[in-house]
């Protein structure tokens, strides 16, 4: 069987291309910046030992590495186009994130309600319990992030939103899901219980990790060039 090379970039400005070409506009153009940078540099290092300008923009080049490696270690290090566009909606709507909460919180009553019907219980003690429940699983990132990001920097700010409303997403969902298990009165073995809270727990861990990741990309640079 035969295997189609790999395509190799024949210059510098095709390396770049290839290695960044699923990051964000702002990202690549500091990136082009510093590889352009350090290029220069290097060809000019190799044209000092005597080496002809090709055969020293050659060698440079080789020295820069395979491109999918390159374009895996910026895609860790830097936000790709996706990243940035959901980092930045994020942006435009962090003023309406009270207004969501209070939606989110008549949605959890409806749900509970439309349960208690299933269930025909009129138990006000329960309707209470799950409410104040929903309630507080709504609330609590958005206190969180109040609570910690004082006094701190605009991306130190952002960088507690990110994490605090991806985490908000699962512990709303996951307790959506439980009031209505249980106000539905439907029965649901152990084991298949204890298989779903061990995945939902697994969820929101790899959830709580990527976004602290994703945190950690948003730079002050970044923040500025985004929100102008």
């Amino acid at each position: 069987m035969i295997f189609s090379k790999k395509r190799q970039p024949e210059d510098i400005h095709e390396w770049l291309v290839m290695t960044t070409k699923s990051l964000a506009h702002n990202e690549r153009q500091r990136i082009w910046r510093e590889v352009l940078t350090h290029f220069e540099d290097a060809v000019s290092a190799h044209q000092s030992t005597g080496t002809s300008e090709d055969s020293a923009r050659l060698l440079a080049l080789k020295e820069m590495g395979d491109t999918h490696e390159a374009e895996k270690a910026f895609r860790k290090k830097y936000l790709t186009q996706r990243q940035a566009k959901w980092i930045v909606q994020l942006l435009d709507h962090r003023q309406r994130l009270q207004l969501d909460l209070i939606f989110g919180f008549a949605g959890s009553i409806l749900i509970i309600c439309l349960a208690c019907a299933i269930r025909e219980t009129q138990n006000l003690h329960w309707k209470v319990t799950i409410s104040t429940t929903m309630l507080a699983l709504l609330a609590a990132p958005h206190l969180i992030r109040n609570f910690f990001s004082k006094g701190q920097t605009e991306c130190q700010k952002l960088r507690w939103l990110i994490v605090c409303e991806s985490l908000r997403v699962y512990l709303v969902s996951g307790g959506g899901a439980a009031s209505w298990l249980f106000l539905s009165g439907r029965a649901i073995p152990a084991w298949g219980a204890f298989t779903v809270y061990c995945l939902f727990i697994i969820a929101v861990a790899l959830n709580l990790f990527y976004a602290i990741k994703l945190s950690r990309k948003v730079r002050p640079e970044w923040l500025k060039t985004a929100s102008a």
